[in-house]
């Protein structure tokens, strides 16, 4: 089932024997955001991995997710929405020097190469080899902004996690951050142990079977 965009609206309403189908295969993404353009991409992008719907009205999302008769498989939404009595004019201001600020960054990223490095991804890579089982959080204060594709696929692949250094955040939304990444990564190692002890008795079980089926051929007819 192909995820559509018709009328800026997603239209998509399987039927249940359709719904079975396509979720034993892949994942349902639902989004709450009110760029198009975004909306647009990201469906042209992913479609062909997930069931994508979405929405534009945040007040729209808790009666939407009630009226679902399945569980999304992950939710994205946008983080900053215009105010309703925002003033049209100094939105477009904003968005100008939004716009504007974007596009600096980009002009500026080949000087970037030419002065920094990633070094902590270097790092990061090192510490993955040797599977300490430690969470490892990046700390930055605009390097997210700056990374390629590649960096960022390398900081996925090697597990680690990120940690911004605003100069106003305060030290208790730093500490909650801080104390996020440890307990999702304590629960991601226990049950990585887990899997491994399932995977280990299925191949014990298999090894026994078949000590157990060569011992029986051994011993003949009685």
């Amino acid at each position: 089932m192909i995820a559509t965009l018709e009328s800026e609206r997603l239209e998509w309403s399987p039927t249940k024997t359709e719904r079975q189908v396509v979720f034993s295969r892949r994942k349902h993404i639902l989004i709450c955001d009110d760029d198009q353009i975004y909306i647009k991409k990201f469906i042209k992008n992913h479609s062909n991995h997930y069931d994508i719907e979405f929405i534009s009205d945040p007040s729209e999302l808790q009666h939407k997710l009630g009226n679902l008769n399945y569980k999304p498989d992950l939710i994205l939404l946008d983080l900053f929405y215009k105010k309703d009595d925002a003033v049209d004019s100094v939105v477009h201001e904003v968005d100008s020097k939004l716009d504007q600020i974007e596009r600096d960054y980009r002009a500026l990223r080949p000087k970037v190469d030419e002065t920094y490095e990633p070094r902590g991804l270097f790092m990061l890579a090192d510490l993955h080899k040797y599977n300490l089982q430690i969470p490892v959080a990046v700390t930055t204060q605009r390097g997210i902004m700056l990374l390629k594709d590649d960096e960022m696929k390398e900081l996925e692949q090697n597990k680690g996690h990120w940690l911004l250094r605003k100069r106003d955040l305060t030290p208790q939304m730093e500490k909650m951050r801080l104390d996020s990444i440890i307990r999702q990564s304590y629960a991601d190692y226990r049950l990585g142990e887990f899997e491994a002890i399932v995977r280990y008795l299925k191949y014990a079980l298999i090894v026994s079977w078949i000590v157990l089926v060569s011992i029986i051929g051994c011993m003949g007819p009685i």
